[in-house]
């Protein structure tokens, strides 16, 4: 009936992270400021190489040479049905060819990340735009061609060392992208050989959020974070350790690094001393050394001091240890490399841990050291052992404990 008011309704935007659940979107991520229109490429590309801790683009193999030309001819089929909105023009403009054109002229320039010269003006633009050549085909060619090429695809192949490449450098170093106007600009002046106006520009870059972002992956990289790997622990063991406490684990520790990264007055560290975490409703109940009542996350402090920074972290805990119970072995071996930069050479031969239930009476500590005590083993575990026992006040889980096995 019309006199009678409209029932309810509601709208709930999901997400589902890399790695993570499908979950509401948290407002932390929303913003009421306009943002520019973004494209988002969906060709699918191989991994780069991590052997070393990061992602090197060491090879070019036919896959990869395959994805970036289907992300080539992707990118050019955007251009083309927004072409006017890119180039600032319409279809009735008497000036709509010239408008393009500039667009063509703007848009290899700032993959290149350089001016064109004459030669690469009439190969990658003029031989393009012939009078007989309809629009629409000119630039997806200018397009495909440019992103399929070496300037685009590799890092400053001429290695001239002027401003333009200062500015690729840092632009690339800080962001993983190309530089934006700002720091072209910059370039065009010869600007960027001067300190002074490196340092300032590089301070506005670090605001930007592809800079924090970037200096998360780094962190995330140096304590072995990276690479998602299965943390499913024994339910009969931990049974409130399910998937979802998995996924706000690894955002607790995202948001303490970002906590940091953002901060005017945190230095290193606080990386390595801060007793803050940042946990919700379900992760509180989890851990006993820290409360909260907010189903958002929050920033508390552990309330018997005894987490100090990131290698206390829970998510860390939870890494470096089996299913069921601690490994100091695990964590032994992630302080001698990660923290102390210890070179351990890999184990002769692969030894299966001792299982917990063939010696009942054995804390984990004690287990461990059972099952190193031969002298080949002592060779590295003499300091790999010291350094994970250390960490035996938190269980599989994370959570801080006094006693293993009621000892």
């Amino acid at each position: 009936k019309r006199d009678q008011p409209p029932p309810p309704a509601s709208i709930v935007l999901l997400w589902n992270p890399p790695e993570s659940l499908l979950e509401p979107i948290p407002s932390r991520y929303l913003t009421t400021a306009p943002v520019p229109v973004s494209y988002v490429c969906s060709t699918a590309f191989p991994p780069d190489d991590r052997s070393y801790g990061w992602e090197r683009g060491t090879n070019i193999s036919k896959e990869w040479d395959a994805a970036a030309t289907h992300a080539a001819i992707e990118a050019a089929g955007y251009v083309d049905e927004h072409l006017n909105r890119l180039a600032g023009t319409h279809d009735e403009d008497s000036e709509r060819s010239e408008k393009v054109r500039q667009f063509a002229d703007n848009f290899v320039e700032a993959a290149f990340r350089r001016p064109l010269d004459e030669s690469l003006q009439s190969l990658y633009i003029d031989q393009h735009f012939q009078e007989d050549r309809p629009l629409d085909v000119a630039i997806r060619r200018v397009v495909i061609m440019t992103l399929k090429s070496p300037r685009f695809l590799f890092r400053e192949i001429d290695n001239i060392g002027d401003d333009y490449d200062i500015a690729s450098r840092l632009s690339f170093g800080l962001w993983n992208s190309i530089p934006d106007e700002s720091l072209r600009a910059a370039a065009a002046a010869g600007e960027l050989s001067n300190p002074e106006e490196l340092r300032r520009q590089a301070e506005r870059m670090l605001e930007d959020p592809r800079a924090k972002r970037k200096l998360r992956g780094f962190l995330m990289a140096w304590v072995k974070c990276s690479d998602p790997i299965d943390l499913e622990k024994h339910l009969e063991h931990h049974p409130e350790f399910d998937a979802a406490t998995m996924s706000d684990l690894q955002t607790s520790l995202e948001l303490f690094l970002d906590d940091i990264i953002a901060s005017e007055t945190a230095d290193f560290r606080e990386l390595l001393t801060s007793e803050n975490l940042f946990v919700n409703q379900r992760l509180a109940q989890l851990y006993d050394d820290v409360a909260s009542e907010n189903q958002q996350f929050t920033l508390v402090r552990s309330e018997d001091t005894s987490r100090s920074g990131i290698l206390t972290h829970p998510y860390l805990m939870a890494r470096f240890s089996h299913g069921s119970e601690s490994s100091p072995i695990h964590r032994g071996v992630f302080l001698a490399r990660g923290m102390l930069g210890q070179r351990l050479k890999p184990p002769p031969e692969a030894v299966a841990p001792l299982a917990p239930d063939l010696h009942p009476d054995l804390t984990t500590r004690e287990r461990v050291t059972l099952q190193t005590s031969a002298a080949t083993c002592m060779t590295c575990h003499s300091i790999i052992n010291p350094l994970g026992f250390t960490l035996e006040e938190f269980d599989a889980v994370g959570r801080y404990r006094q006693k293993d096995r009621n000892k």
